[in-house]
Formats: C-alpha cells, structure tokens, sequence
C-alpha cells in the first residue's frame, strides 16, 4: 500500500512539474516516448508517507487518491 501511494506522488509531482504534451491544432505532436520530458529518479524528492488506520471508513484506492493532494501542496509551496 505505501509503495502504490508513493508512486503516485512521484507520479503526479512528474506531472505537475516536468511532464508536456505537445500538440498542434489537430494531433499530438509528441510521438516519442525517448523525448517526453518525465522526472528521472535523480530528481525525484524525498516522499514520507504517515499511513492512519481507520477501521470504521469504507475502502477506497490506494494509490489514486494521494495524487489529489500534490497539486495543491507544489503550488503553495511554489507561491511562497
């Protein structure tokens, strides 16, 4: 479970910050995988992940709801 989580942090935080499909009016012009801008593990941040147990909550994802929270955190963090 904490491994799926932190690999949507990383995810989304690549996405957030590196990542960009290129297109032009009608198609996606980025066709190659070889130069996609993605984030490398080199530049990957540290990520803590505090996992709480709540029995009496229904289940949910485990990795897709983190990256709710990433977005928000990198723009307050960049706007400060």
């Amino acid at each position: 479970m904490q491994a799926q989580i932190e690999g949507c942090v990383i995810q989304t935080t690549s996405r957030t910050l590196t990542e960009d499909l290129a297109l032009d009016r009608k198609v996606v012009t980025s066709l190659c995988w070889a130069s996609y801008p993605i984030m490398r593990f080199k530049d990957v941040p540290e990520v803590q992940i505090d996992l709480i147990k709540r029995s009496n909550d229904a289940p949910r994802g485990v990795g897709e709801p983190a990256a709710v929270g990433v977005f928000a955190a990198i723009s307050t963090r960049c706007s400060a």
